[in-house]
């Protein structure tokens, strides 16, 4: 399952596939202004198909957080996983990452693991 969106002229992708919840944005569809990635010479021609969400700058963080938020809410009640899990791509962000992944968890009746690598891990017993 996979929907892409516009916010602030960034083009995201959201997925959840094999019982993995991802996010990204696609460069190719994005405003590039707003992206700060540069281009590395010793590791690619053209820009990247994604960038991680520490490349971009939007002022419309909870508009994001709404869309995930109910895609995930869809892809719960439509596949009704066991299990899944989602990832921080940096250890600043487990604070905020942990709030959003209690919610979850409480709302759908999952527990969750503490993060090990940066992972969140939701399952039912």
């Amino acid at each position: 399952m996979r929907k892409k969106f516009l916010i602030d002229g960034l083009c995201y992708e959201i997925s959840f596939i094999d019982h993995e919840l991802s996010l990204a944005v696609i460069y190719a569809e994005s405003d590039t202004s707003k992206i700060k990635w540069k281009p590395d010479p010793h590791w690619w021609d053209d820009p990247p198909e994604y960038i991680l969400d520490d490349d971009v700058t939007t002022k419309s963080i909870i508009k994001v957080y709404h869309e995930v938020r109910d895609f995930l809410d869809k892809a719960i009640r439509r596949y009704d996983p066991y299990y899944f899990t989602f990832s921080a791509n940096e250890e600043r962000k487990i604070p905020l990452y942990t709030k959003f992944a209690e919610r979850i968890a409480k709302q759908y009746g999952y527990h969750l693991s503490k993060p090990t690598n940066y992972v969140f891990k939701f399952y039912r017993v």
